[in-house]
Order: structure tokens, then sequence, then C-alpha cells
């Protein structure tokens, strides 16, 4: 069936452990995980997995090198797309929490306003990292 194929689609023989390189010793193998973080960033993209393809260029933001311009756009699709879902989830929640409230629903009102905050919290959470990468690694000082 489909399904088979496609499982073994992505399985194939594994590449030996790759051994710890400290970076002074060669710029290849940064430059490959640089290239493997990018491409993998791509198809996140493809898949719509916004937070997957936002961890992936975190890493190329904070490898030494200045961002090419394809770099500089998939990380700004990546964050802008992660944080771009939250906020909208949370308008409806906090919409939904406005409704209940005024049905007088207060237990509902208060769940809506617990869930809330954990979307809060995720936002807060990548907000910290695109900036901590800007401010860290990509806007010279």
């Amino acid at each position: 069936s489909s399904s088979i194929s496609v499982r073994f689609a992505c399985s194939g023989p594994r590449p030996p452990p790759a051994k710890h390189t400290p970076h002074f010793e060669s710029s290849a193998p940064a430059a490959m995980a640089r290239e493997k973080d990018v491409y993998f960033a791509k198809l996140a993209e493809q898949a719509e997995r916004y937070d997957e393809m936002a961890s992936h260029m975190e890493a190329v933001g904070k490898s030494s090198d200045e961002l090419s311009v394809e770099e500089r756009n998939l990380l700004s699709v990546a964050y802008k797309n992660a944080v771009g879902s939250r906020r909208a989830a949370w308008r409806i929640i906090t919409s939904v929490e406005q409704k209940e409230k005024t049905k007088g629903n207060e237990e509902q009102a208060k769940y809506a306003k617990e869930y809330c905050a954990k979307v809060e919290a995720e936002l807060q959470k990548i907000c910290d990292t695109i900036l901590g990468v800007l401010d860290g690694n990509l806007i010279p000082k």
C-alpha cells in the first residue's frame, strides 16, 4: 500500500554516528550542519510546521556567519508564522472568554482565560527566542 512506501521512503541506511568535532578543527562540518538546517527549514515550511522551521532557522541564526538573503527570508517566515498562528488562537480564545462572561458562564470563562495564558506563554517564549538570536548573533553591536 502507499503508506508502506511512504514509511520506507524516508528510511534508508543510517549514517554512522557523527564524531564531535570542535569548531576550530574544520568549518566543513559546521557548513554541512547549516546546509542541513536550511534544507530542513524549507521542508518544514512546505509541511507548514513553522515551529520546527523556526527551530532550524534559530540554529542557522546562531552560527557565526552572516545570513544570506534566502536564510533571512526563511528566518522571517518561520517566526512570522509561528507567532501568527498563536496570535490568531489568542484572538479566538479571548473572544470565547468574553462570550462566556457575557452569558454568565464564569467557570468556562475561567477555563478560557487559563488556556489563553498557555498561548501567551508560548508567544512569549517564541518572541524571547527570536529576540535573543537577533540581539546575540545577528544584529552587529
